[in-house]
C-alpha cells in the first residue's frame, strides 16, 4: 500500500511540474497588458516601447470638437505598433464615426472597426468604451496580437 501511495505521489508532483512549465511558457509568449485610457493592449514577448512617440494628454479640436490623445509606440526589430487612444468633448465615438476615418470594414482579434493602408503603414480604427482607438503598424498582421 505504501508503495502505491509513493508512486501516486510522484505522479502527482511530475504532473504539478509539468503544468507549471506549461503556465511558465504561456505567460512568456502572452506579454504584458498595457492600459491607456482604460482601454487594454497586449503587448507581444520582444516589443519594448518607443518612448520617444509617447503622447500623453495631448489637446486638438477638429471639426469643431475637442478631444485628448494618449498613446505608446512600441518595436521589435522591424516592425513597429503605435496605439492611439482619443476621447472627444461631449461625444460618444460610434461606429458611424469610425467608418468615416475610412477603410475596409474588419473584424480582427473580435473587434469590428475599419482597416485602411496608408502606405507605408496600415491602421485599424475602433470604438470601445466610447472612445476612439486607432493602432498603426506596418505589419498588418500583428494587429490581433495587440487587441485584447
Amino acid at each position: 500500500m505504501n508503495k502505491k501511495i509513493f508512486l501516486f505521489s510522484i505522479a502527482v508532483l511530475i504532473a504539478i511540474a509539468g503544468l507549471s512549465v506549461v503556465a511558465a511558457v504561456g505567460a512568456d509568449s502572452q506579454g504584458e497588458t498595457v492600459t491607456i485610457e482604460g482601454i487594454d493592449f497586449n503587448i507581444p514577448k520582444g516589443f519594448k516601447e518607443n518612448k520617444t512617440f509617447e503622447i500623453v494628454n495631448q489637446s486638438d479640436e477638429t471639426a469643431g470638437l475637442s478631444y485628448v490623445m494618449n498613446g505608446k509606440s512600441f518595436e521589435k526589430g522591424a516592425d513597429f505598433m503605435s496605439l492611439l487612444v482619443s476621447e472627444y468633448d461631449g461625444l460618444e465615438v460610434t461606429d458611424d464615426i469610425v467608418a468615416a476615418t475610412g477603410g475596409d470594414a474588419k473584424n480582427i482579434g473580435g473587434q469590428d472597426g475599419y482597416m485602411a493602408n496608408k502606405n507605408p503603414y496600415t491602421t485599424f480604427s475602433y470604438h470601445k468604451n466610447g472612445k476612439l482607438v486607432v493602432l498603426s503598424t506596418d505589419n498588418p498582421d500583428l494587429f490581433e496580437e495587440f487587441i485584447v
